[in-house]
């Protein structure tokens, strides 16, 4: 009985050890997780640190993380759209393949890649300057919209993505 007692207390204090190792090792995570703010703080004390800096809270209401987190989804899943680009009037399957491999995949990411961007993958993809992406966010732009008759009417204007002379 008194070997089993001996037993009992030995690893009563074995865990009493392990449960103080435990203690300190999570308030050391909470001091290098916490905001600058947070540290140093004891409870009934600031340490120096003024009462307004004690707390730092994003404040956001429901209404604006629901927002946020809508606008993230629409986000991806309009990047993960791929348009026809060949629908764009001077872009053909090997361009269209360039602009795939350089992450333009939709209407929306031509129309916000700047005219000097696109002819900068156009040169280094070794595409001869005979391509031109002059007008191709413009188009882009009324195709992402989903206005077709005026993307036909502005490509009844263009020749391989061009503007016709005297138009």
């Amino acid at each position: 009985m008194k070997q089993r007692n001996g037993i009992i207390l030995a690893l009563a204090a074995l865990l009493a050890g392990l449960a103080l190792i435990i203690i300190r090792r999570l308030e050391d995570m909470r001091q290098e997780e916490a905001p600058a703010a947070w540290r140093g703080r004891e409870p009934g004390g600031t340490r120096g640190v003024p009462e307004t800096q004690m707390y730092v809270v994003e404040e956001r209401t429901a209404a604006e993380r629901r927002e946020a987190v809508q606008q993230t989804a629409a986000a991806e899943e309009q990047a993960a759209v791929e348009d026809n680009l060949r629908r764009i009037e001077g872009i053909g399957p090997k361009t269209e393949a360039v602009l795939r491999a350089a992450g333009i995949k939709n209407f929306s990411q031509l129309a916000e890649t700047s005219v000097e961007e696109l002819e900068r993958i156009l040169g280094a993809a070794g595409m001869p300057p005979i391509v031109s992406p002059v007008t191709w966010p413009e188009q882009a732009r009324l195709a992402a919209a989903g206005e077709w008759e005026k993307l036909t009417a502005l490509q009844n204007t263009l020749k391989a993505g061009r503007r016709r002379e005297g138009r």
